[in-house]
């Protein structure tokens, strides 16, 4: 045999058995691992709520915020009509997890961000109604969130607040 002819037809068959083998790529895999979930009340969830007030209390592991004379400690049954009302540290966010998270508060979940309205607006932690909604929470921190109402009716408030929190 030609030496020639050896080398080409050595060279052939390494391009032809690459071709066959391919690249190690694979199409599907499957990969059965643990996994351990645990569902925390909101007070000690990675990102913990806390009531600090009045108007917040835990019910069944969520915090609910009531403006209705409906927690223990409220003498009221509610907000005069038309009236402003200021209540500042209504309740806490806790950055229980290991991430610095910016916080952005919403009009319930997951729907855009839009909270603050002519009636019913969040005090921000600086102490005033950002036009964001959102703001920075890094990890082991807190933030003390208030709640302006300004000629709220039943008809005006949200039923429902959300948050999201996103890493930094």
């Amino acid at each position: 045999m030609e030496r020639r002819k050896f080398v080409i037809g050595m060279g052939a068959l390494a391009t032809g058995s690459a071709a066959a083998v391919g690249t190690g790529a694979f199409n599907f895999a499957r990969v059965d691992r643990d996994v351990d979930v645990s569902v925390a009340d909101d007070s000690s969830a990675f990102l913990g709520l806390e009531s600090t007030s009045d108007y917040a209390e835990e019910r069944e592991g969520d915090l609910v915020l009531a403006f209705d004379g409906s927690i223990d400690g409220q003498k009221g049954d509610g907000i005069n009509s038309g009236a402003g009302f200021r209540f500042d540290d209504v309740f806490k966010i806790i950055n229980n997890s290991t991430n610095d998270h910016t916080i952005v508060l919403q009009d319930s979940p997951g729907e855009s961000v839009g909270w603050n309205n002519e009636d019913f607006q969040i005090i921000h932690p600086e102490g005033t109604a950002p036009e964001t909604n959102s703001f920075r929470l890094d990890s082991g921190t807190s933030a003390d969130i208030g709640i302006l109402m300004l000629g709220v009716t039943e008809e005006s408030a949200p039923d429902t607040i959300g948050f999201t929190a996103d890493d930094i």
